[in-house]
């Protein structure tokens, strides 16, 4: 944010209480991470807001099913998930899970849009 004069984006910050109760429900969900990622923060305030969630980019693992490329968990550089940090298999199984429901619509091929 530093690049951004008073005029550009402003970050946002969640309620620390909101984080705690996510946390703590997706942890009943069977995700055990020191701290939830980002993208399942985004897709959780998605599911709240949003009548219809489609998600992509949430695959997990270093090859993609697909296209057999090698993928990262962050758009923005190419180190590797801290696994101590982010439960990344527990978190597409729990998105798995809602998708196999009908409650979202997960994604694996290239985003058209």
């Amino acid at each position: 944010m530093e690049d951004f004069n008073s005029h550009g984006p402003r970050p946002v910050f969640f309620n620390p209480e909101y984080l705690s109760n996510l946390a703590e429900f997706w942890h009943g969900q069977g995700i055990h991470s020191l701290r939830l990622s980002t993208g399942i923060m985004m897709a959780s305030l998605a599911l709240e807001l949003c009548s219809n969630v489609h998600l992509y980019g949430f695959w997990p693992f270093g090859i993609h099913p697909y296209s057999k490329q090698q993928l990262s968990n962050h758009y923005y550089d190419d180190r590797p998930v801290n696994k101590r940090m982010h439960a990344m298999p527990a978190e597409f199984e729990a998105l798995l899970n809602l998708h196999n429901k009908g409650i979202i619509h997960l994604h694996l091929q290239e985003c058209k849009y």
